[in-house]
């Protein structure tokens, strides 16, 4: 059942991207999209934070992720002026190689056969889907190095974000619960108030008007994705993190290609149906 929950979890967070990549078709900024849904997003969550007083490493790491997820999406919007949306969510994926490791070097989590291959496999899946960006021209060729930094920022700041998670996750609180499980509410409305507010200060330095309905709209979906996406993972986040973030990063990989040729028509190249083969390869591995 917890292989289902992550997955399904990779799926909302599939909405994200679709949101954003929609939203820019009608001028409308990530930054905008943030200002309505993290507030909606923080105040569905409001309820479950206020049950307990939450100790101060859950309050620090709280805003830690808010910083790291808005320095994550802004780092995605400017990789967006050098090269396409696809490979830089892949890379924000592969942020959970970086849980893996850290769950693997500081809590002894066994890799076995079956996960260490679903590993590599959805490395190699989201490499695949990031390779097609130097193979359109000279004008490609020329971005490439800024698009580079975007995505070694997207993937190292995601990355943080999931071993936070995690290392929350493995930390006790009471007589079964741990400081996720029991102040994982608080911890989500710190972070997205943190990345409320990133967007508001970059508002407010960078002023931009943006359609209302269409605000409103796409960002409904963004929080939709988000809220669904973190809810079914911490149901999950008890398992393995070999096991749950890669079947989280191969099933929003599927749901991103998916909704991409859905949406714009995107038949994936070569190495977009390599991606592809991969990810299905990391899915069946990982629960081998």
């Amino acid at each position: 059942m917890l292989i289902l929950w992550a997955a399904l979890s990779g799926a909302c967070f599939a909405l994200i991207p679709v949101a954003i990549n929609m939203a820019a078709g009608r001028n409308v900024e990530p930054r905008h999209l943030l200002m309505v849904a993290m507030p909606l997003c923080a105040l569905v969550m409001l309820p479950g934070a206020l049950v307990h007083p939450a100790p101060l490493v859950v309050w620090l790491t709280g805003i830690g992720i808010g910083g790291a997820q808005f320095g994550a999406i802004m780092a995605l919007r400017w990789g967006l002026r050098f090269g396409p949306m696809a490979p830089l969510w892949c890379a924000q994926l592969l942020g959970f190689v970086v849980a893996v490791l850290w769950c693997w070097w500081n809590w002894s989590e066994e890799l076995t056969v079956g996960r260490l291959i679903a590993v590599l496999a959805a490395v190699a899946s989201v490499i695949a889907a990031a390779w097609q960006v130097g193979g359109n021209g000279n004008s490609a060729r020329r971005s490439i190095v800024p698009y580079a930094v975007a995505l070694v920022a997207v993937w190292l700041l995601n990355g943080a974000t999931n071993a936070a998670f995690k290392e929350l996750s493995m930390q006790p609180c009471g007589e079964s619960g741990n400081l996720m499980s029991v102040y994982g509410d608080l911890l989500l409305v710190l972070m997205y108030a943190t990345i409320g507010i990133g967007a508001a200060a970059d508002l407010v330095w960078r002023p931009a008007r943006a359609p209302v309905v269409a605000t409103i709209g796409y960002a409904a979906m963004l929080a939709g994705g988000s809220l669904g996406g973190l809810a079914l993972l911490r149901w999950c986040l008890s398992a393995p993190a070999s096991l749950v973030f890669t079947i989280n990063t191969a099933s929003s990989l599927l749901a991103a290609i998916a909704l991409a040729w859905l949406f714009w028509r995107e038949r994936p190249t070569l190495t977009g149906w390599i991606s592809l083969a991969c990810a299905l390869v990391a899915v069946m591995a990982a629960a081998w």
